[in-house]
């Protein structure tokens, strides 16, 4: 299945190696542009001239800064010298990964909070060159429950035991959501999105207050819609349609689902074809399209044409100045 209309992916994380896998793979499944998110300080002086060898005009790339070091003597000056040569060698937005709040800690040994405000002249700066920041904060609530077969996502969690969060090393997940938005209440002239539904789909009545408290945020889709689909369809579908100028579309594809030699599969074709079918469609039991997150069928949401334009698409051009 084909989308019914052309989407632009704010989150996947494609180096430029991955390139022409990935642009054979956007046309099959029809994503118009994604962009592409680097590793935390990843040196961008070749990664636009190498995408855009590849596809002029396909690649949006966004910088991350290497946030702990606002704890180093001149580090915050270091941060924003960085982020300098970084737009100039094509950087669109900025990325923060979810280590900044959980695992950071600045030159003190002292966990760097979200809403630290040692970095606000970077959220600033970010706002004065008109930069979204795609910030990723906490993760699904269930990495915060008991680490054992009652949790819904222990198969996970026993794949990838780094992301258990409730061992009491870590702040709660509330407080983590808390920092976040003080930051994004603190710089109302910055674009912030929350990446993953801003950690709370599964809560859709929190993140609605969030986002009526936060006019200067919006929330992607990304590796959520499993979440989403074992909800009452008809609730989701009314958050779509109130919000649907504050969600985009993302997908979180990673390089090594294109396989180890970078082919492109059926695998990855499913993968998008589903999102989209649960997007547009009407099965009331579609399979995840991430399996290893639950097994429970989703029921699709069949959401309007003018709901799915700028989900799709509209909203990311607005925000990026995509073509």
């Amino acid at each position: 299945m084909q989308p019914s209309h052309p989407v632009i992916d704010v989150h996947t994380h494609i180096s430029p190696a991955y390139a022409a896998p990935m642009l054979a793979l956007m046309d099959a499944v029809g994503v118009e542009a994604i962009v592409t998110l680097p590793d935390v300080g990843a040196d961008l002086a070749g990664w636009r001239p190498a995408l855009e060898r590849v596809a002029p005009g396909r690649f949006i790339v966004f910088t991350a800064p290497r946030l702990e070091r606002v704890g180093e003597p001149g580090g915050v000056q270091e941060i924003l010298r960085r982020l300098e040569v970084d737009v100039r060698h094509g950087a669109a937005g900025i990325k923060v990964y979810k280590e900044f709040g959980l695992r950071y800690k600045d030159g003190q040994g002292r966990r760097l909070a979200v809403d630290d405000p040692r970095l606000d002249p970077l959220w600033r700066r970010a706002g004065e060159l008109g930069m979204p920041v795609l910030i990723h904060t906490g993760d699904p609530a269930d990495f915060w429950k008991p680490c054992d077969e009652t949790n819904p996502r222990y198969a996970e969690l026993q794949v990838h035991p780094e992301w258990w969060f409730g061992s009491g090393d870590f702040p709660p997940l509330e407080q983590l959501l808390a920092e976040r938005d003080r930051l994004v209440a603190r710089h109302p002239g910055t674009r912030f999105i929350a990446a993953h539904l801003a950690s709370l789909p599964h809560d859709l009545d929190a993140l609605a207050a969030t986002l009526d408290r936060l006019p200067n945020l919006w929330v992607d889709l990304a590796a959520r819609v499993g979440e989403l689909g074992v909800q009452e369809p008809t609730k989701v579908r009314s958050f779509f349609l109130r919000y649907a100028d504050r969600i985009l579309f993302g997908s979180d594809l990673i390089r090594g689902v294109l396989g180890v030699e970078g082919e492109l599969g059926p695998a990855q074709r499913h993968f998008f074809d589903l999102h989209w079918r649960y997007l547009e469609g009407n099965e009331p039991a579609l399979e995840p399209p991430v399996p290893l997150q639950g097994t429970q069928p989703l029921a699709a949401l069949g959401l309007p044409p003018d709901v799915l334009r700028r989900v799709y698409a509209e909203n990311a051009r607005r925000l990026l100045g995509a073509a």
